[in-house]
């Protein structure tokens, strides 16, 4: 099993638990996670670029753990949520309390922006 792991790792392929466990280690991300849950906002997920990142210096060997440039791309689904008047302010707060740019947007009203009918979810509207 270990000779296994290590050739899917060699050649890049990393299944669900090992992505887990890049991430767990890292304890930068496990922070923006963190601060993410405490909004406790609903159906929230924190972009894909996140973890895509984080996977390919894995894969590629890059060590350096700095996240220069990294932003946090938070979005969350709540008809009673905020405006986005309100998320600006929310992702400002989030950049001087953290350091790290982030974008928080409630997919609730994102729809108008595209000029298309509204969302259901989050998921729904990740999926356009």
């Amino acid at each position: 099993m270990v000779e296994e792991r290590d050739t899917k790792e060699i050649i890049g392929i990393m299944i669900e638990q090992d992505i887990l466990n890049v991430i767990e280690q890292d304890k930068w991300m496990m922070d923006i996670l963190r601060t993410a849950e405490s909004l406790q906002l609903k159906d929230w997920l924190i972009g894909a670029g996140f973890v895509r990142n984080k996977v390919w210096n894995h894969i590629s060997g890059y060590t350096n753990n700095l996240h220069r440039g990294s932003d946090v791309d938070l979005v969350y689904f709540d008809p009673d949520g905020n405006d986005e008047k309100a998320d600006d302010e929310l992702s400002e707060k989030l950049k001087k309390e953290t350091g790290i740019e982030w974008e928080v947007v409630n997919e609730f009203y994102a729809h108008i922006w595209n000029g298309i009918l509204p969302y259901t979810s989050t998921q729904d509207a990740i999926a356009h």
